[in-house]
């Protein structure tokens, strides 16, 4: 979902749910694989929000947050964190534009 409140402001909220088309093959960025497929296909699901505000033409401040629900393969592939706890992320950033 986005919308827009003010010509100025925009906001989206995203969710989303991550399987592996190969259950064998591993997840790069966590640096997690299960060669024999045990753990499953399910990575698990996301949920974001951010709000963009355009203060001046070339100036722009955004925040953010994204939740990691951890499906089975983020909790049972092999060297797996132990801790099966929902990971957060929160952001700010900004950006200049010449």
């Amino acid at each position: 979902m986005f919308v827009v409140p003010h010509r100025d402001v925009s906001s989206f909220l995203a969710y989303r749910a991550w399987w592996m088309a190969d259950p064998k093959a591993p997840w790069i960025p966590a640096g997690l694989s299960d060669p024999t497929g045990q753990a499953g296909d399910f990575m698990g699901q996301t949920i974001e929000f951010a709000t963009r505000w355009d203060a001046h033409d070339n100036i722009s401040l955004e925040a953010g947050w994204t939740a990691l629900i951890k499906g089975d393969f983020a909790k049972n592939a092999p060297g797996a964190p132990t801790d099966h706890s929902n990971v957060n992320y929160f952001y700010v950033q900004s950006e200049l534009r010449f």
